[in-house]
């Protein structure tokens, strides 16, 4: 992974298999950019945009007896531009960390706007460049968060929805 994010493309598992004991036996590593390109949507006359593009570069590594993975075949070979200054906007590499959460849910419980809780992350990390997700990745946990908590009222409610369940059917049972 850190090889393909130095280089500049993503990465995707494209195949793997777990044995009977639940350890891995063998995996594939891809290309983001692997696989057919398909534009049609359901609807022919609407094209649909599609980041595919048939490459090749992939990594295969199998399990041996000994616990170690051995690469049988390794292509690195791309048949596009890869670019190392893109690589932290593919999705595989976007990682909003503990602290960086932790961050944003202080600054949004002490009022502090989206935008300028994101401004306050980039000066800390001294740089877009050396964030690993943008601004969108604040703004949709924040979001989450948002939705996850319970306002005035919401816990009575739900106490009400489980007394009226537990009425309709008796095997209903909540604490």
């Amino acid at each position: 992974k850190r090889y393909a994010f130095d280089t500049g493309f993503g990465i995707t598992i494209r195949r793997s298999q777990t044995g009977e004991d639940g350890k891995l036996r063998y995996f594939t590593l891809s290309c983001t950019r692997a696989g057919k390109p398909n534009p049609r949507g359901k609807n022919p006359f609407y094209g649909k945009p599609t980041s595919k593009m048939d490459c090749k570069a992939r990594i295969n590594a199998i399990l041996h007896s000994d616990g170690c993975f051995q690469l049988s075949l390794v292509v690195l070979d791309h048949n596009h531009v890869v670019s190392p200054s893109k690589s932290r906007f593919y999705p595989c590499y976007k990682k909003l960390g503990l602290q960086s959460r932790r961050h944003l849910e202080l600054n949004d419980q002490a009022g502090i706007r989206s935008s300028e809780n994101f401004q306050s992350l980039v000066e800390e990390a001294r740089g877009y460049e050396n964030l690993p997700f943008g601004e969108r990745e604040c703004r949709n946990y924040i979001d989450k968060m948002r939705r996850l908590k319970l306002g005035e009222g919401d816990a009575h409610a739900i106490q009400n929805y489980f007394f009226q369940m537990q009425k309709r059917n008796s095997n209903f049972i909540y604490a």
